[in-house]
């Protein structure tokens, strides 16, 4: 019988990354100042990260992406008090705190805006039917 030595390797030293390398690779950190808003229309809820020092019509040119509707075509409310955002004012002048539900309007075909509709949970569920089957 033949015996043939094996040499193996020794294995490579393994090193834990440096903690600098860590932290450098986390999450950023969100800014003290940074807020959201839920913006409504019917059974859609938008999140919009802003800040109390953004504009209103900042807002609109977020959604604008989302809605594909151009800002002049959104209407900005509070639900509330059915008070009409102001484009040029900011959302701390106009009361809007973080986690505020604002409701989305668009401009109809006949130039006017359409009425706030937000669906509810309880108008969600008054939709099926009796025996709770068909939505």
């Amino acid at each position: 019988m033949l015996i043939i030595p094996l040499r193996i390797p020794s294995p490579v030293p393994c090193t834990a990354a440096p903690f600098d390398f860590v932290t450098k690779v986390k999450h950023p950190k969100r800014n003290k100042m940074d807020m959201y808003i839920r913006v409504k229309r019917s059974k859609t809820t938008y999140f919009i990260r802003c800040k109390p020092s953004d504009k209103i019509l900042d807002i609109k040119q977020k959604l604008q992406e989302l809605v594909d509707q151009p800002a002049n075509n959104q209407r900005l409310i509070l639900p509330g008090t059915g008070e009409v955002l102001e484009d040029s004012k900011t959302l701390a002048d106009q009361k809007v705190e973080n986690d505020a539900v604002v409701a989305l309007t668009l401009r109809k075909d006949d130039n006017e805006f359409e009425e706030v509709n937000i669906v509810r949970p309880n108008d969600f569920y008054q939709a099926r039917d009796a025996d709770g089957t068909n939505w």
